[in-house]
């Protein structure tokens, strides 16, 4: 997704793993913020003046700023009718003896009732 914004582009990427994770880029361009100045060389700027950037060429000032990005992600795809599963593999043993094999994997699914309930604790 590309857009806009004053003198910038914001291009953000959205990259949807297959093991649940969400990453997220966000790529600038567009044109320096800039300001003029009396200054023509990095040799005239004293150091008590406040220049608030970087000589860029003659009279130019490149204005040092912040771009602040928030994230929203609505997780109500296609409606509110949809669940948060975590499937978690479980080990279960073999009962009746009729095959050699003692236990086997088994994919347990665990539907969160509640926001609360879906949050996951990462151990990282």
């Amino acid at each position: 997704m590309a857009s806009s914004v004053a003198n910038y582009d914001y291009i953000v990427d959205w990259e949807f793993q297959t093991d649940g994770l969400i990453r997220i880029k966000v790529g600038l361009s567009g044109i320096l913020m800039i300001k003029g100045t009396k200054y023509e060389n990095v040799n005239q700027i004293r150091s008590e003046d406040e220049i608030h950037g970087t000589l860029l060429a003659h009279n130019t000032i490149g204005v040092i700023h912040d771009h602040y990005i928030t994230f929203y992600l609505d997780m109500d795809v296609d409606g509110t009718n949809n669940s948060f599963v975590q499937v978690k593999m479980a080990k279960k043993t073999v009962k009746n003896g009729k095959t050699p094999r003692k236990s086997f994997w088994k994919a347990e699914r665990h539907i969160a009732k509640t926001e609360k309930d879906a949050q996951i604790k990462l151990s990282i």
